[in-house]
């Protein structure tokens, strides 16, 4: 499935979560992230031959000031045209506990990105948003329906695309849904039980999108 990889993940990273201290806040985890993202981008989404992939990749930020002039902002996958100096910016969320309490704040994290990405600077003006105008933009959002924690329906408070757009047209949200069983009782049982994506058929349809826009 073309969805393989994403499913897969979010796998990883749980289990690199619960098998070691602070593994949910650790850099490890990031990096098993990044490279099944980053794979998935190359098998999916563009060619690895047109492409180059930078994790972790700081770059200008539109919060820069006369004050502090060279105030940068990390991207978590950073993809390259080779030919026409196209760039991707993959901004990437794995959501794995506290998820309803925390959605206002991954609703407001996920604003004020754009705002970094192609906000208007006190230290570049629009040069930025201008420079970046043809660039593209994909907040990945890898989340369960039920809480691993809490057992509880996930709830999506997140911000519109059409709000996102505002800063520039070519955001795109790619949500995606991992199916848990309700039933089990246990944090463990609920991380044991993981499946299927839930809403497969929209996510495959904003791949298609992302692609037609590359």
């Amino acid at each position: 499935m073309i969805t393989t990889l994403l499913r897969e993940s979010y796998v990883k990273a749980v289990d690199y979560s619960m098998t070691h201290q602070n593994g949910n806040r650790s850099s490890a985890r990031t990096d098993i992230l990044n490279e099944y993202i980053c794979q998935f981008f190359f098998d999916e989404i563009i060619d690895k031959n047109e492409w180059e992939c930078f994790p972790e990749l700081k770059i200008p930020c539109s919060r820069a000031t006369p004050n502090n002039p060279n105030k940068t902002f990390s991207i978590d996958l950073y993809f390259k045209n080779k030919n026409t100096n196209k760039n991707i910016y993959v901004l990437l969320k794995a959501m794995e506990k506290g998820i309803n309490k925390n959605a206002q704040n991954y609703g407001n994290t996920t604003v004020g990105e754009c705002e970094r990405l192609y906000g208007y600077s006190k230290e570049h003006g629009n040069k930025l948003q201008k420079d970046r105008k043809n660039d593209i933009t994909i907040f990945i959002t890898l989340v369960p329906n039920i809480e691993l924690d809490k057992g509880t329906l996930y709830k999506d408070m997140g911000p519109h695309i059409k709000n996102l757009r505002c800063f520039n047209p070519n955001i795109f949200k790619l949500d995606v849904l991992m199916s848990v069983d309700r039933t089990k009782k246990t944090e463990e049982e609920r991380i044991n039980s993981l499946g299927s994506i839930v809403n497969e058929k929209e996510v495959i349809e904003i791949m298609s999108s992302i692609k037609k826009s590359i």
